[in-house]
């Protein structure tokens, strides 16, 4: 399991990056969802994927009142498509930051975009 947390200090929200790599990791990835707390049917769903070993998949899971958001990736059959899938969740930390805290702007969003982007450089 590959583990990454970081905190957007301007708007107080922490982004935490979870690689569930292989079927044995269910267990912490789960421990880990629940100390944000995620829904326990979130969870499930989560756990039942993991199980049934997906690939190429992920999820965006926030607990705006929390002020915390959840990467995570199941495991990937090439790079490319690791990619991928971590850019289209790291869009959704965008956007339901921005939503959450009426962020219009359209620097401030961009900037919150670089931000986030500079933090998962290390997991590429």
């Amino acid at each position: 399991m590959k583990f990454l947390k970081f905190n957007i200090a301007i708007y107080d929200w922490d982004i935490y990056y979870i690689e569930a790599e292989r079927k044995k990791d269910a267990k912490a990835v789960v421990a880990k969802l629940r100390s944000i707390p995620a829904s326990e049917a979130l969870i499930k769903e989560v756990l039942d994927d993991i199980k049934s070993d997906s690939t190429d998949g992920g999820h965006h899971l926030y607990n705006g009142e929390a002020r915390k958001s959840v990467i995570l990736l199941y495991r990937s059959t090439s790079k490319k498509n690791r990619i991928n899938i971590i850019f289209h969740e790291k869009r959704h930390v965008e956007d339901r930051i921005c939503e959450h805290l009426h962020i219009e702007d359209e620097e401030a969003s961009a900037f919150l975009a670089g931000y986030i982007a500079e933090k998962l450089i290390p997991i590429l």
